[in-house]
């Protein structure tokens, strides 16, 4: 016997409930008050397209994946990068880039964050207040709260790493445990000892803080010197490189490891003969430089120390110009 089934309103998750129920072999009925179907993504006529409200789909989730298997995303594309119009407001000026502070917290945030927390409670511990209140106005855009802050740190994080963070391959722990051979419970405690091994070689006192800031100094004049013997003394032996250049720039398609390796590929990619000005943040956290040469923006470095606390064991590079266009100083 068919199942019937009704279906009140046509927006995209009453279209999408009719469909899946179709497939499935129900008779379906839909009923819309509107003349048309879309619910908020009706558009209205005329010269300038201005929808009745808004709606995101990501590229990266379950919901475009079910759109595509069934042909529904033809035909659809992405603007020219000279017609993007976008820009942070900071200190009640426009600017192309976001604060450093926010682009070293995308750069080496976490992958979670807790549910039950607040975002500017859980973002502010870590990354200070301002950082914090900077992120939550440039995700509110596509949050449509007013006061992003106070919601979810673990629905905010997500949707800031979707839109900002570099996109390294999510790490799943089942998958994990499958090619480790070991089961999920061991894998996820395996990862939380690496989460306390990374959080504890952050500088914690200000002596700490001090005493990395003079080696990244260090390790950043030997880069931009190009000097490889300069680079040797300041990384540690295992150190490892990670850089994101969107395929636009010279960048390491994969992590760089090994003291030797990593400093021919700096010492490869280093702007010599430019002028290069550096700019350090004074926020908590391992140290972060933004670079720019001949007056526009070159790279993002976050620099994390080696046990030891006296050489360097893991370099960020950001040196995507799509990303560095949002750099403000």
């Amino acid at each position: 016997m068919t199942k019937k089934i009704v279906v009140v309103g046509g927006g995209l998750a009453g279209l999408v409930a009719a469909v899946v129920c179709a497939e499935a072999g129900a008779e379906v009925t839909l009923h819309e008050a509107h003349r048309t179907l879309g619910g908020r993504r009706r558009a209205i006529a005329g010269p300038y397209l201005v929808h009745e409200g808004a709606h995101v789909f990501y590229a990266d989730g379950p919901h475009w994946a079910w759109l595509r298997e069934r042909g529904l995303v033809a035909g659809l594309g992405r603007p020219a990068v000279r017609d993007y119009r976008m820009g942070f407001v900071r200190d009640g000026r426009m600017r192309l880039l976001p604060p450093v502070g926010f682009l070293r917290m995308m750069a080496t945030g976490p992958r979670t964050a807790p549910v039950e927390m607040d975002f500017h409670t859980w973002a502010s511990r870590s990354y200070g207040e301002r950082t914090a209140r900077v992120a939550a106005n440039a995700i509110s855009v596509v949050t449509y709260d007013a006061d992003t802050g106070r919601l979810s740190a673990a629905f905010v994080w997500d949707l800031l790493r979707r839109v900002f963070a570099p996109r390294p391959p999510a790490v799943r722990h089942a998958e994990v445990a499958c090619i480790l051979g070991r089961s999920p419970a061991a894998v996820r405690q395996l990862v939380h000892r690496a989460r306390e091994h990374v959080e504890a070689r952050r500088p914690r006192f200000p002596e700490e803080r001090a005493a990395a800031q003079a080696v990244a100094e260090r390790f950043l004049d030997a880069a931009l010197g190009g000097s490889i013997a300069g680079l040797m003394e300041v990384l540690a032996p295992d150190v490892t490189l990670r850089t994101d250049g969107g395929g636009r720039v010279k960048a390491a398609l994969r992590p760089v490891t090994g003291s030797d390796r990593v400093s021919r590929l700096l010492a490869a990619v280093a702007p010599v003969g430019l002028e290069t000005t550096v700019y350090w943040s004074a926020q908590d956290g391992p140290p972060t430089a933004a670079l720019f040469s001949d007056g526009l923006p070159y790279a993002v470095l976050v620099v994390v120390m080696a046990e030891d606390r006296h050489r360097i064991s893991e370099v960020y590079g950001i040196l995507n110009p799509d990303k560095l266009a949002r750099l403000a100083l």
